[in-house]
């Protein structure tokens, strides 16, 4: 279980994230940034990793096996 002060931190660096795309035209204007983990940070890969972590085990638990065409795996 992670600490519940970890979990207000990361949500504080999340929070109103914005972002700005650089073309030849230009810097576009600022746009929010709603999903995904921030692309560069050497935390994105611990949360992504933890997350679809908790996502397949919870998928597994609630799974009893497959069946496709007649057969039965699991």
């Amino acid at each position: 279980m992670v600490p519940e002060v970890y979990i207000q931190w990361i949500k504080m660096i999340y929070y109103g994230a914005t972002s700005h795309v650089q073309t030849a035209a230009g810097q576009s204007k600022p746009f929010r940034i709603k999903t995904g983990v921030h692309q560069g940070s050497m935390l994105s890969p611990l949360l992504f990793i933890t997350i679809m972590d908790a996502v397949t085990e919870d998928l597994s638990d609630s799974l009893h096996g497959l069946s496709c065409m007649q057969a039965m795996w699991g």
